[in-house]
């Protein structure tokens, strides 16, 4: 599985460490005040970049997508620059889960993403479409829109940010402003309705937008997706949070909430050290507890690289069950449910998640079976 790590295109030249020397998956969003051939001046050749291409600009304020020019999208893409591994992921006009729209509307919006990707892909070749729609039907409607092989990759808005009040909380304002209401989905809504919709896509390699956090990975994974992307190791970063993926768990730095001294964190981070690998390899507990504490950028940018390596390392663990989903299930029922306290959400998640990769290798059987 590949986990891009989305960032804010103008700041990767201007971290201390540019994350293209951290992570061969990024994910950016085109940006059209960028320079001319800026994609292989910033990244190594072996770097695989998504190029998200603006959408959720469009989740904020629909009604710019009226006078939207896709002709431009598609100048500033190969005046950018693009590698051949790269994934151009189509402009696309959003369907939030938690907002009123009638059918009129929604299949309008669809059929616009369509038109865009019809446009982008004729001289993009690698443009991957973007799945939309509230329910499971409108997902395999708009899928079947687009008149794709089975092999091709599909992007799904995941729509998890819905669950998080930090991001929605600012669409939500738009109401002030006559914008469409967009309110806070329950996670455990989210997620069956990923697990539903993912079910529909038969044989198409998956790209689960937004899926890529410390704990939804792992699940996307299990659910058959290849592709994932998060912000996540930024935000939390900046939320003074470092991840602990051998437990799933969140360590705190700050000072009001904060458990980085606690024993069974203190023993993971010298765990970390040990490895020739980490980031922060050579240095010791104590130092590196008060660069994670630290105040500033410097602290930030610490958890930031911190949190970035642990999203890498914890994808190459999980790629290591991709033909074995019981083994997986059983390595992060263990994750969620052995440091001293259990995280029963995400277990829930996992427990529906089991289900349906269960329902879908009996399917495959049959079918199999019915072909022999």
């Amino acid at each position: 599985m590949d986990n891009f790590a989305s960032d804010n295109a103008e700041m990767i030249s201007q971290r201390a460490i540019n994350i293209a020397d951290l992570t061969d998956t990024v994910l950016v969003t085109l940006n059209a005040g960028l320079p001319d051939d800026w994609h292989h001046k910033t990244f190594k050749h072996n770097t695989k970049v998504a190029k998200d291409s603006g959408g959720f600009q469009f989740l904020m304020n629909p009604e710019k997508a009226e006078g939207f020019d896709v002709d431009r999208l598609i100048r500033d893409h190969h005046r950018v620059g693009f590698g051949k591994q790269d994934i151009i992921i189509t402009a696309d006009v959003p369907i939030p889960t938690g907002v009123e729209l009638d059918g009129t509307t929604i299949t309008k919006r669809q059929n616009q993403t369509i038109s865009w990707f019809d446009e982008m892909r004729k001289t993009i070749p690698q443009t991957a479409p973007v799945l939309h729609g509230q329910t499971v039907q409108q997902i395999k409607d708009h899928l079947e829109m687009y008149g794709l092989n089975d092999s091709e990759l599909v992007c799904l808005g995941s729509n998890l940010a819905q669950a998080q009040t930090r991001v929605m909380d600012r669409v939500g304002k738009g109401k002030e402003r006559g914008k469409e209401t967009t309110k806070k989905v329950p996670k455990l809504q989210l997620w069956k309705r990923n697990i539903e919709c993912i079910k529909q896509l038969g044989e198409h390699p998956l790209f689960l937008l937004g899926a890529g956090g410390m704990n939804a990975a792992p699940i996307a994974a299990l659910l058959g997706a290849e592709c994932v992307d998060a912000s996540s190791w930024r935000l939390n970063g900046m939320m003074r949070q470092i991840y602990d993926t051998k437990h799933g768990r969140f360590i705190k730095c700050g000072t009001k909430t904060r458990n980085i001294e606690k024993p069974i964190f203190q023993d993971f981070l010298k765990e970390r050290l040990a490895d020739e690998d980490y980031i922060f390899h050579g240095m010791n507990v104590e130092d590196l507890t008060r660069g994670f504490s630290a105040d500033g950028t410097a602290g930030t940018e610490m958890r930031c690289y911190h949190n970035l390596w642990e999203l890498n390392r914890d994808a190459e663990v999980v790629s290591e069950f991709e033909d074995d989903p019981c083994g997986l299930v059983n390595m992060l029922k263990q994750r969620w449910s052995s440091s001293g306290w259990t995280d029963h959400q995400n277990l829930k998640i996992l427990d529906m998640a089991a289900k349906a990769v269960n329902y879908a290798s009996v399917q495959k059987t049959l079918f199999n079976f019915a072909r022999a």
